[in-house]
């Protein structure tokens, strides 16, 4: 079902997602910081492919 959603959302245009919305879709916690390019600052997830900016504290 998550994938689903996922699949949804990325047709629909969506490519950052607060943080939230990426826990409650994606079970992997794979993502690299993106230095440049649209995103700065953002963490890129390597499995559902949505930008999110990184947890308070971290």
């Amino acid at each position: 079902m998550e994938q689903a959603i996922i699949a949804d959302l990325q047709a629909a245009g969506w490519r950052e997602v607060p943080i939230a919305v990426h826990d409650a879709l994606c079970r992997v916690r794979v993502a690299t910081l993106q230095e440049s390019g649209p995103y700065p600052g953002l963490l890129h997830c390597a499995f559902c492919g949505f930008f999110y900016a990184r947890p308070s504290g971290s």
